[in-house]
């Protein structure tokens, strides 16, 4: 049934090279990324996309998107998967052409497991996975996925915060502001940020905290700072832009996401783009951050079992931090905020590398690569794969 819908895009007549599978809107995730990698690979590869959900806005996308959805997908050389691979309502997998000479799922998951029928997918369906850490490669191999698996970290637009004035300075020198941007969903932590803040800083009337979301439980988070009654502690839910986003980073002092688990750690990237101080949780996508040394880090230790909606099923554990030492952290990083803004330009120094100047060319070189070699790795580098497959290089070859 979810299929139907995609005949109303097929408007053309042509065959492309590189099938695109996935939710198409701005700003969701996996979606996200698929959405500005066709923009800004349209004009160098023969692109399609197959949605694999309704597709609303259409006429407000990009030429590069429209366009791609108008193309017919018949025999692509390479399909990618950005979306899960299989949902408990539906599956996404099913939109990946039959026919496709290489079949390659982007992939990530927030807890340390996947589910059961995601093994058994990419085993007998995906040529290869692609995941955004070595810390997944890890988790995908434990749980038993057999097929190669690259590591190619989400490419972020960060070029206007890196180009918007550094924050080396705070915002108020009698006030400090935390902000905190994600979903109102329980593993994202807000209850025992508000909590921890509230606990250390209730006393304190130049301190604010301000959490913004525009999906999940925000009547719970409305109803605990109700009944907490602190008036420096700000709810958001709407949708902002992310030049709203912008200026909301900016307009505070640290960012703080102490979330139980996270598949691509986007928003602590985009904060560090402008300078700012971060607090982060020290678990899955984070970790890699954390290894900067630029980050405060707030260990994780609490495993909590992690069930999803979505597939029906526990998926091993997200890991969450102890209170106090979240309270620790906050304090800390109030009162190291003069020392922080001296370290403003490493953060954003760091972060550059994340760019999609400087990431693309390693996408550009799954879809077509000037050498593929036979290793005992699975490893993209520039112009070049390097598998432990044999299938694989002998798909890359005929192609």
């Amino acid at each position: 049934m979810l299929k139907t819908f995609f005949c109303f895009f097929v408007f053309g007549i042509y065959a492309s090279d590189i099938c695109f599978v996935s939710r198409i809107c701005y700003g969701e995730s996996l979606s996200s990324l698929s959405y500005k990698l066709i923009k800004e690979l349209y004009h160098k590869f023969d692109i399609s996309c197959i949605p694999t959900a309704k597709v609303n806005g259409l006429e407000k996308m990009p030429f590069e998107v429209r366009m791609s959805l108008q193309k017919k997908y018949n025999k692509p050389k390479i399909s990618i998967l950005f979306d899960h691979i299989w949902y408990i309502d539906y599956n996404p997998t099913s939109f990946v052409p039959i026919n496709s000479h290489i079949k390659i799922a982007y992939s990530m998951i927030e807890s340390d497991s996947i589910p059961l029928q995601w093994v058994e997918i990419i085993n007998t369906t995906y040529d290869a996975i692609i995941v955004p850490t070595e810390h997944l490669k890890n988790i995908y191999k434990k749980c038993g996925i057999v097929k190669p698996i690259f590591v190619l970290m989400v490419p972020l637009d960060l070029n206007s915060n890196l180009e918007h004035p550094i924050k080396d300075y705070l915002t108020d020198n009698n006030c400090f502001y935390f902000f905190s941007t994600s979903q109102f969903y329980p593993w994202k932590n807000q209850e025992i940020l508000i909590k921890a803040f509230d606990e250390e800083f209730k006393n304190e009337k130049n301190v604010f905290l301000t959490i913004h979301g525009k999906q999940g439980d925000y009547s719970n988070m409305m109803n605990l700072v109700n009944k907490i009654g602190n008036k420096n502690i700000n709810i958001i839910y709407k949708n902002i832009t992310d030049i709203e986003l912008q200026q909301y980073m900016f307009s505070s002092d640290c960012y703080v996401l102490v979330s139980q688990g996270e598949g691509l750690s986007m928003t602590p990237r985009e904060a560090m783009a402008l300078g700012l101080p971060c607090l982060i949780s020290n678990n899955s996508a984070h970790t890699l951050i954390c290894e900067s040394g630029l980050v405060m880090a707030l260990n994780c230790n609490k495993p909590i079992r992690a069930y999803y909606n979505a597939f029906g099923q526990y998926c091993g554990n997200y890991y969450s931090c102890d209170f106090v030492d979240l309270k620790k952290a906050l304090r800390n990083m109030y009162n190291i905020r003069f020392e922080n803004l001296k370290t403003a330009q490493k953060r954003r120094d760091w972060v550059r590398k994340y760019t999609y100047d400087n990431l693309l060319p390693y996408f550009e070189t799954i879809l077509k690569p000037e050498k593929v070699l036979l290793d005992n790795i699975d490893q993209v580098d520039l112009g070049i794969i390097k598998t432990s497959s044999k299938e694989l290089f002998k798909k890359y070859n005929n192609l």
